[in-house]
């Protein structure tokens, strides 16, 4: 089957089949959903619709079976639309019979184990929409940021400390959800100038910008994480933990504008 790609979530995407790792330990482990009597037929209908799926984001290395299977199992974000699920989670229904949760697999039945048709990206060739890409996802994590901070890095840490107390969250939850997908938009978008770009100085600029704007993003990540998680733990995130996430948080934002500036000069503005 030929392979297809979305370049951009169709809307906010529910996750499944994200494992336990070393970097995320409070991920579920796959070994937990592994179902045995589970119906051959029904079990080969799903692979063949998670294989059918779109890749959405690319990252820079392969996946790796958490039962211990020697080959790489996918370097891909998959997505029927409605869901994301790494490239992987076939391998896994495939090969160890692990079953989805139960509200994705009644999404799968309910859609007939047919992947919807939805509308595909033109491939990104050119340097030139690589660049674009890279600015449209600059603007929706300059909204985030704004919203945060309003351009003032410690406007946030005065309204999240009340008195009494410490620490008042403010975070929307679709920021937690927002700023990882531009950080694997921007980490597809750097495979693509690896692999598809001129080996000129323009695409090495952009590639610098990519990965300091992925860096940043990746930082106001965390933050928004810290502070989400404080709604049930408050006291993992200090304010001095804050003031350090945000110090280095500045630091990134200093250094992709620095290289901003180089990039508009190969790139002007429309």
């Amino acid at each position: 089957m030929r392979p297809r790609y979305l370049r951009r979530p169709p809307r906010p995407l529910k996750r499944v089949g994200y494992w336990w790792s070393p970097e995320e330990p409070l991920l579920p482990h796959p070994r937990d959903y592994v179902d045995l009597s589970w119906d051959e037929g029904e079990r080969q209908d799903v692979v063949a619709y998670l294989q059918s799926a779109y890749y959405l984001y690319g990252w820079m290395g392969f996946s790796w079976c958490r039962f211990g299977c020697p080959e790489g199992i996918g370097a891909w974000d998959m997505t029927d639309g409605t869901w994301l699920f790494p490239e992987g989670l076939a391998h896994y229904v495939a090969k160890h019979a692990v079953k989805p949760r139960p509200e994705f697999l009644e999404h799968i039945r309910q859609a007939g184990f047919r992947m919807p048709e939805l509308p595909e990206a033109e491939p990104l060739v050119l340097i030139g929409d690589l660049a674009q890409a890279v600015r449209g996802i600059l603007n929706d994590y300059i909204r985030v940021h704004n919203e945060l901070f309003g351009g003032r890095f410690l406007r946030t840490l005065r309204r999240l400390v009340p008195i009494p107390g410490f620490f008042k969250v403010i975070t929307p939850p679709t920021h937690i959800w927002l700023l990882p997908a531009l950080g694997m938009q921007l980490e597809s978008i750097m495979v693509q100038i690896a692999t598809e770009g001129a080996p000129d100085q323009t695409a090495l600029t952009l590639a610098s910008y990519t990965e300091a704007l992925l860096q940043a993003i990746r930082k106001l990540g965390r933050i928004c994480t810290q502070l989400d998680r404080r709604r049930d733990s408050p006291a993992e995130y200090t304010e001095l933990q804050y003031r350090d996430d945000v110090a280095q948080y500045e630091t990134a934002v200093a250094h992709y504008r620095g290289l901003g500036m180089q990039l508009k000069r190969a790139f002007p503005a429309p």
